[in-house]
């Protein structure tokens, strides 16, 4: 199987940037305040526009903090401006703005400001800015308005630019829904965009824009406008002088970017909540429909972008109308079509307010406790209004009762993740079906002990299901017609090596059927095609794990996508297509699928003689992947270069490791077969890891301490070690950094590495300058040798002494900024495989780590 792949919608445009010349980094990239106002430590980063590595301030921070005084409110950032060598950044809720040297990140001087907003530096070095929703100008710290009282004919404004001539711009997102242009007195010259802005759902108009918000003029004159709202997420260009619009670019909206594609209507595609034109034969798309969006406090909302395995998808049934099932905030929510919108018509939900993950309903009647006490609900819209009145709402008598939609039949039979069957009861005159909420019947699937991760039907009636390591197809008749069993799911799967055709671990969501095949994703990007009666046919896309990005790299993290036949020209054959990606609404062709044939029918007999072969192979494979890798560190310098423990990840990706001690240093070497030099290109030493290519060293330097701890304690250390350019830009030089979560009677402030999964505290992360590192290439990767001071780390290395200790590589791509996966000789851990996530890639496991003898 071949892939042809063509990136239909999202393109990564161009965006302008406010850069700096002669700073130590390439780009200053100002954050629109959404993304600010979002983060979760306030503050102003820097990143490097080549590859998007965070870089450092002249001070070596990371971070160009709030002026102090401030609180975490207080000091989320709400404008944002650079001009000779200086950061402006507002702080709306402190009516002030902050005044940084760009290199150093140094405050220079605070000025008082009411609610200052977004900012822009004039051709005189005044800043022209939005404060308390007014154009004002800012000179030295003095605030004035301009001489035409016009400037204030604005409407919630948001962003702000000014070009090289003076003229302002200013993005209004109340009913105008535009971007107003002043001259320099603040005189009103025109509006650009539609008056009233384009809709907020339905059909889709390139001549407004929609919640305006970053502005940009570029050195040609162009107005660039960043749209602060999803579906579509929008980059427009306008010709700076006339207003007239030019072109636009999109992007995905959130964190993963499901397309579909319904059979019926080839010409169509579905991406992040937008309906799409496709031209199959420029492989371009255009935007037709906003299909939904909620624009009240009680209506249903549109589907979640990343909703997995769920993603949204639609039918035509067979009464010749067409429907929608997607997820929406904790909701499984059913849509039906109506011109090119497509409006909720009803809903399922559990409300548990006890979860951790819980965030409410987003509808305040559904969201009062005394309205919505804790359990299931079904909601039906009965007045077409697409708004939840508590008279639509039926509550289940069981409040353990669950009804997670996942699949439509034609008849409008909803399946749900128990087996449930929910069938319409009547239809009214718009295609709209009518459920009884009492009426739910078992199927073939109910009754089982969990509930099916994922179902999707077959056209002939049969049902495919996979759930807890089980891929199955069931007749309609609910007869097992096939299944293969015993498949590690992918929290199980992070240890096990590169997939490979035919390697099933890590299975997420089913793709649906076209034609004769099927299939599942996987977590790591490769998906699995299957002849409709079981047999394996074919593995699309590269697993992420062996790094790089481009079309044959499949979507990280992957949690479902589409296989889809369509006809793209009428009187042609069908075509395949599978709709997953890299976190982009990728449409890939498959090629070879017709050269599939069935090899002719032979019999074939296990016998127990044959059986007790293959038990007797496992058990001996079992038994010697389950000794413990020993580890030694040897008494003299030299055994460093001798037997060694080895450590795998993949065909073309290991490591052996050797300890040995000298009378100052733990002495540690590597034999590393990569493609990839020890190179690191991450300035911010407390996520060094992000970049890949780090020697990993982790031990516990406490004898005493618990051995079966699950968090770590004092004297546990991990020491990442690589090699960073220097800052003549030519030496490469040695970089080691040492985590240590817990120092003893420690008293100082914790560094907290944060991201949306939890948090890992450290007492000290500090850059260690007396680490030794010897570094030579070999044919197949490198040797190193890591020299590392016994009082460092807190060792002695007494004869005969037991450490806790583990060793392990982060390989990483060719330029260090890019981390594709870890390993580690004993930890083979969930959180020990993980590379995209903060915490969990920071995270010390010293109940994992193995036990290294002192010779």
């Amino acid at each position: 199987s071949r892939t042809a792949s063509a990136r239909l919608p999202h393109q990564s445009p161009p965006l302008p940037v406010s850069c700096a010349k002669k700073h130590p980094w390439r780009s200053a990239a100002a954050l629109p305040p959404r993304f600010a106002k979002d983060s979760g430590a306030p503050g102003i980063r820097v990143f490097d526009l080549a590859d998007g590595r965070p870089l450092n301030f002249g001070s070596g921070e990371p971070l160009l903090k709030a002026p102090a005084g401030g609180d975490k409110a207080g000091d989320k950032v709400s404008g944002l401006a650079y001009a000779t060598g200086k950061i402006y950044v507002s702080y709306a809720r402190r009516n002030l703005v902050g005044v940084f040297d760009a290199t150093s990140g140094k405050l220079e001087t605070t000025w008082t400001v009411p609610a200052p907003g977004s900012l822009a530096v004039r051709p005189d070095g005044s800043l022209a800015a939005i404060s308390a929703s007014n154009l004002v100008a800012i000179a030295g710290g003095r605030v004035s308005g301009f001489e035409s009282q016009e400037s204030n004919l604005l409407d919630t404004p948001t962003g702000i630019a000014v070009a090289g001539d003076g003229t302002i711009y200013v993005a209004n997102r109340g009913t105008h829904q535009d971007i107003a242009v002043f001259d320099a007195t603040g005189k009103l010259l025109r509006r650009v965009g539609k008056a009233g802005g384009r809709p907020a759902k339905g059909e889709y108009d390139s001549s407004g824009v929609y919640q305006p918000d970053g502005l940009a003029v570029d050195a040609k004159g162009r107005l660039w406008v960043a749209e602060n709202a999803d579906g579509p997420k929008r980059i427009s260009v306008w010709n700076g002088e006339s207003g007239a619009f030019e072109k636009e670019f999109f992007g995905g909206c959130d964190y993963f970017a499901y397309a579909y594609i319904n059979p019926a209507i080839p010409d169509e595609l579905y991406c992040h909540n937008v309906l799409w034109h496709v031209d199959w034969e420029r492989y371009t798309t255009t935007p037709i429909a906003t299909i939904w969006r909620k624009t009240a406090p009680d209506m249903i909302e549109e589907p979640a972008p990343d909703a997995a395995p769920l993603a949204f998808r639609s039918i035509t049934a067979a009464n010749g109308h067409q429907y929608g099932l997607g997820w929406g905030r904790h909701k499984c929510i059913l849509y039906r079509r109506d011109g090119n919108l497509f409006k909720p018509i009803m809903a399922t939900f559990d409300v548990s307010r006890a979860w951790s993950l819980w965030s409410g309903l987003g509808i305040p009647e559904l969201d009062d406790p005394v309205k919505t006490p804790d359990g299931s609900y079904f909601w039906q819209d009965a007045n077409d209004d697409q708004r939840v009145q508590m008279s639509e709402i039926h509550r289940f008598k069981d409040n353990n009762y669950r009804l997670g939609l996942k699949a439509m039949a034609p008849d409008l039979t909803l399946w749900a993740d128990g087996g449930q069957l929910l069938k319409p009861v009547k239809w009214l005159d718009n295609g709209q079906p009518i459920y009884d909420p009492e009426k739910i019947e078992k199927s073939f699937l109910s009754g089982t002990p969990h509930g099916y991760g994922d179902i999707w039907l077959d056209p002939d009636g049969s049902v495919y299901t996979y759930s807890s390591g089980q891929l199955s197809r069931w007749g309609a008749d609910g007869k097992l017609q096939w299944g293969y069993r015993g498949i590690p799911d992918w929290h199980h799967s992070l240890g096990l090596p590169v997939i490979k055709p035919g390697q099933l671990h890590g299975l997420t969501g089913g793709l649906g059927v076209a034609g004769s095949f099927t299939g599942n994703m996987t977590y790591f990007g490769p998906c699995h095609l299957f002849e409709r009666d079981g047999i394996y046919t074919a593995q699309i896309f590269r697993d992420g794990r062996l790094g790089g990005l481009g079309a044959d790299i499949g979507q990280p993290e992957g949690q479902g996508g589409d296989l889809v036949s369509v006809v793209t020209k009428p009187g042609t054959a069908p075509r395949t297509f599978i709709l997953a990606g890299g976190q982009d609404g990728r449409v890939t062709e498959v090629l070879g699928l017709d050269t599939v044939k069935p090899l002719p029918s032979t019999p074939f007999t296990l016998t127990a003689e044959q059986v007790k072969t293959a038990v007797d192979a496992q058990n001996a494979y079992n038994a010697r992947i389950g000794q413990s890798a020993k580890l030694v560190i040897a008494a003299d310098r030299k055994a460093v270069s001798g037997a060694g423990v080895e450590k795998a990840l993949d065909g073309a990706r290991r490591f052996t490791a050797r300890a040995a001690r000298d009378g100052t240093n733990l002495l540690v070497s590597f034999d590393v077969s990569v493609a990839c030099e020890l190179i690191n290109a991450v300035t911010d030493p407390k996520i060094l890891f992000k970049g890949g290519n780090c020697l990993d060293i982790q031990l516990a330097a406490d004898p005493a301490a618990d051995p079966q701890r699950k968090t770590p304690a004092p004297g546990d250390v991990r020491l990442l070690v690589t090699r960073q350019i220097a800052a003549d830009g030519k030496t490469i030089k040695p970089f080691a950094v040492l985590y240590r979560p817990k120092v003893k009677d420690f008293k100082g402030q914790p560094i907290v590495l944060v991201s949306p999964t939890g948090k890992e505290s450290f007492d000290a992360i500090t850059v260690v300058e007396n680490v030794g590192l010897e570094y030579r290439k070999t044919a197949d990767g490198f040797k190193a040798v890591v020299a590392i001071p016994l009082d460092l780390m807190g060792l002695t290395l007494t004869k005969g002494e037991k450490l806790k200790m583990d060793l392990g590589y982060v390989y990483g791509n060719a330029t260090g900024s890019q981390a594709a996966a870890r390993s580690y000789i004993f930890n083979n851990s969930f959180a020990a495989n993980v590379v995209n996530d903060i915490p969990h890639e920071s995270r010390l496991e010293p109940a994992q780590w193995g036990e290294a003898v002192v010779e």
